[in-house]
């Protein structure tokens, strides 16, 4: 299940004349020289002992105060670096860097851009520092960055990557330039004299305190947490996407065909960022889809997910979900996204796979779909990878009946080795490729359309993988039915609507008689949140105009728990603690259920007084939380009018709950 790191996102839109060039001031060679600084830049008041004892970002922030700690503490936890965008975004042209504490928090690979940003969270509370970006509208050039320290009526901009022993395992050149200026104004003008520079940097973002950025290389597009933070530098003579605009969805020969396009531009733009529940309800026609894609600025993300299993590469493509939360696809994540939003507006829609003879490339993955009789031959990555050129939409097939794929496929595409089509509830089947042939798991239903055993190359099967990625929840025979076994009877309707729903942490789809932690219950009152608001969390906390408190308790630092406290569904146990692996009772869930509606909006002020007999057990704190979910036909009491308000609450009990809430 996805991992999100909360943090407020706010979308700009920016566009800013070029800056003029001014004089600027640098050391020797363009290297700056610190040791005449201030002790920021040259003392370690911390050794390598003190600094392995840390335990908690929190506490890093607290004890690093110089630039020589941060490096040191930096260096420790990361001994390489990937300078290529891959090691921070999903290998798309989309470059999340996450603000430092979510760095240090998620650990893991970090590239040069989320150690500047760490950096900058370190030091926040003791100079005037952040960081500066630089990117390139490019798909094969990653986000260069510096830090920079307002030191008096100079800024010092410097990278301390450089002396990282991380910084030997890969370099990217050329990198922005430490200096020594009386403005931005001046480092602008650095940029400007250089000219390999110039063609590396595109644009040039200072973001204080190591603020968390998006970027998409791509097209340029940005989203910053603050609004009033603009590019200090601009090529705009490379942006390339004057004609990628929604308002253009008449142009493509899609939006004609298929039913049409049911959305205007405004509607499409309301769903975006909205769960793939709200999604498969308001997209209706492929071209439905293809607006979409152009208001959300889908984007590409080139090659599949590999995962080496019982001595072959197994390929595989994230979900619809994954893929529409990242915003970004390539041919089988489009394939996946296409076949949930619009698996029940048509009369059949399926995934075609075809592999390329060895040398010639290696598979690709889209659609086909009927349609009053016929059956189309759509690929929706064609957009993205011709960055939604009209001149050159993809070819759309009309076929009579799906076996005619077998001697039409020249149309579309050229030197195809196999086909092969299946149907899915989910996502398209794994599959290997080499010099022999085009391999699917042995017990996956298939139809092969074509395949070329005279030179060698034909369909085959093998072994379903033994391995398969976290987020593939579907069956390799194409089946989607959860595994209930654990669960009692009385439950299994509610757990599979609640699955279909898409709100049940996948570690929770099991041991379903347990009883479950505050944590756990959070996690998922979080993901119900998002599902019934139909919004992200982030934009939940926008709208309420809602901070996460990262102090909120002493014991947890879990995102999910300090959102919930920032929403007002939990105030912890008292004395800042929480409690976090703490078993869950009745009572302590009824209450945090009356919050949760009361955060989507819900009236929940003087509910009828339930009247179990043991109602003298509730604690007072919990009382209303009782009496609102007993009226409102979310919970029940049980034998003898008895609520048992201290009772253990299970995982199945908590999972019907959140599905009896609508």
């Amino acid at each position: 299940m996805k991992k999100r790191f909360i943090t407020h996102l706010i979308t700009v839109a920016i566009l800013v004349a070029l800056l003029p060039a001014v004089p600027f001031v640098t050391a020797a060679d363009g290297d700056i020289d610190f040791r005449d600084e201030s002790k920021i830049f040259t003392e370690r008041i911390l050794d390598d002992v003190e600094l392995a004892g840390i335990t908690s970002p929190i506490e890093a922030k607290q004890k690093i105060s110089t630039v020589p700690d941060a490096i040191a503490y930096l260096d420790g936890r990361y001994e390489t670096l990937w300078h290529s965008r891959h090691a921070w975004i999903e290998g798309g042209s989309t470059a999340e860097l996450q603000a430092g504490l979510f760095l240090l928090v998620r650990g893991g690979e970090a590239g040069r851009s989320d150690m500047i940003s760490a950096v900058a969270y370190l030091l926040s509370d003791d100079c005037d520092i952040g960081g500066i970006f630089g990117f390139r509208f490019s798909q094969d050039y990653p986000i260069m960055a510096v830090n920079y320290i307002q030191n008096g009526d100079q800024i010092i901009i410097f990278d301390p990557v450089l002396s990282m022993r991380a910084d030997n395992s890969c370099r990217w050149d050329p990198l922005l330039p430490e200096a020594r200026v009386g403005s931005f104004a001046e480092y602008v003008s650095i940029i400007q004299s250089d000219n390999a520079l110039l063609q590396a940097v595109d644009s040039l973002f200072v973001i204080p305190d190591g603020q968390q950025v998006i970027f998409d290389v791509q097209f340029g597009w940005t989203t910053l947490l603050s609004p009033e933070i603009e590019p200090i530098y601009e090529n705009q003579s490379r942006n390339t996407v004057e004609y990628i605009k929604p308002e253009n969805i008449y142009e493509y020969k899609l939006s004609s065909i298929l039913g049409g396009v049911t959305l205007s531009v405004d509607e499409s733009k309301k769903l975006v960022g909205q769960s793939v529940s709200v999604l498969q309800e308001k997209i209706k026609t492929a071209g439905d889809l293809l607006l979409y894609m152009l208001t959300a600025k889908m984007l590409l993300n080139n090659g599949d997910e590999q995962i080496f299993a019982d001595d072959y590469w197994w390929h595989y493509n994230k979900s619809a979900e994954e893929t529409l939360r990242l915003n970004m696809g390539n041919c089988g994540r489009m394939a996946n996204v296409a076949n949930i939003l619009l698996k029940d507006d048509y009369e059949e829609i399926g995934f075609i796979l075809h592999s390329y003879y060895p040398g010639n490339g290696g598979g690709h993955v889209y659609n086909y779909i009927k349609y009053e009789e016929k059956i189309y031959i759509v690929d929706f990555s064609s957009y993205l990878f011709s960055a939604y050129s009209i001149a050159n939409e993809f070819n759309f097939l009309s076929l009579d009946k799906l076996e005619d794929y077998s001697t039409r496929w020249n149309e579309c595409y050229g030197g195809l080795a196999a086909i092969i089509a299946h149907t899915s509830e989910g996502t398209h089947l794994p599959n290997v490729w080499d010099g022999n042939g085009y391999y699917f798991p042995e017990n996956a239903v298939f139809t092969v359309l074509f395949e070329t055993p005279d030179s060698g190359y034909e369909v085959r099967t093998m072994p379903c993988p033994s391995v398969v990625p976290e987020w593939e929840q579907q069956d390799i025979s194409n089946k989607s039915t959860p595994d209930l076994s654990t669960a009692d009877e009385w439950a299994h309707d509610e757990i599979i609507s609640a699955i279909d729903k898409g709100f049940v942490p996948e570690d929770l789809l099991s041991n379903y008689t347990a009883t479950i932690t505050r944590a756990e219950f959070c996690r998922m009152a979080i993901m119900y949140i998002e599902y019934a608001s139909g919004k992200t969390l982030n934009d939940l906390l926008m709208e309420k105009d809602l901070q996460i408190d990262l102090n909120a308790f002493s014991d947890t630092e879990d995102p999910d728990i300090l959102a919930a406290y920032a929403l007002g569904i939990t105030t912890g146990t008292g004395d800042r603690k929480f409690n976090p692996n703490g078993q869950f009772t009745r009572e302590a869930a009824a209450g945090m259920i009356m919050n949760v509606h009361k955060a989507l909006g819900y009236d929940v002020s003087s509910p009828p007084p339930c009247g179990f007999a043991d109602a003298d057990q509730i604690s007072v704190w919990s009382k209303a939380g009782v009496d609102y979910c007993v009226s409102a036909g979310i919970m029940s009491g049980g034998s003898g009018n008895m609520f048992s308000p201290k009772g253990a609450y299970t995982r199945q009990a908590s999972i019907v709950t959140f599905d009896n809430m609508g």
